[in-house]
């Protein structure tokens, strides 16, 4: 008799979750929660022993519950950088509605000794000084966390393999604007300009690129909103190496 594994997966993206469980129910040993908050999340874990915890950072949670200060304490007790820095700025603000209450997920797994990844569902969601996932290496030993799976990251070693996110998402985007008829022309001048005044990418210009690389970095600058499809999505997930227990990789 197959050992079933039970995992649970925390996300507030409904693509995301879908995408999820397509891929993860796909093994007939993998048996699929999923929670889309903090509190929905802690009550899971509660009731039930998972083998393993699909975890996104970012989530929302019901406005004066007191989540948004307990996460600030946490942060409190890591180094500060500039990751850190964009995280306190986000505790600290006065948007409730979507804060890294993962962090304290992570904090009660650990206490449980339930293993668990960090999972970056945004793709084009942060900078690369902000984005979480480039930096949350450094603190796995004390959230507990089994490494960080970042989409878009190569990495030698599981839980994560290079499968170009943002290149599909770009690529997907790309064929609705055509579709749709978009005039490429105004988004070649807004990122010409997003380009001279950025502090980074100052001395790019992007004049020979082609329409993909184009909406590439159009994504990336904020010019351009990112299509999101469960296909994509599936393909991300897909490529998820579960450290719980050796699970074989599916092709889409």
């Amino acid at each position: 008799m197959v050992e079933t594994l039970d995992i649970l997966v925390v996300e507030d993206d409904p693509v995301c979750i879908t995408s999820a469980q397509a891929v993860l129910e796909s093994y007939k040993v993998v048996n699929v929660d999923c929670a889309r908050d903090y509190s929905e999340a802690t009550r899971m874990i509660e009731r039930k022993r998972y083998n393993g915890v699909l975890l996104d950072l970012f989530f929302p949670e019901e406005k004066g519950s007191g989540l948004k200060e307990k996460a600030r304490a946490l942060l409190e007790e890591f180094d500060d950088d500039d990751t850190l820095a964009y995280l306190r700025s986000e505790v600290d603000s006065e948007d409730e509605t979507l804060q890294p209450l993962g962090f304290l997920v992570a904090k009660q797994l650990k206490q449980e000794r339930v293993e668990f990844v960090f999972v970056s569902t945004a793709g084009f969601g942060h900078g690369m000084k902000t984005n979480p996932f480039y930096s949350l290496r450094k603190y796995a030993s004390k959230i507990g966390a089994q490494r960080e799976f970042e989409w878009t990251k190569t990495d030698s070693n599981p839980p994560y393999r290079d499968i170009g996110i943002n290149q599909l998402i770009a690529r997907d985007t790309l064929a609705s604007l055509k579709s749709r008829g978009i005039e490429f022309k105004e988004i070649r001048n807004g990122l010409k300009d997003a380009f001279a005044n950025h502090p980074v990418y100052s001395k790019m210009t992007g004049e020979n690129w082609d329409d993909e690389d184009v909406t590439y970095w159009s994504i990336k600058l904020g010019i351009v909103p990112p299509l999101k499809r469960e296909k994509t999505y599936q393909g991300a997930f897909s490529a998820l190496h579960l450290p719980f227990r050796p699970i074989p990789t599916k092709s889409f």
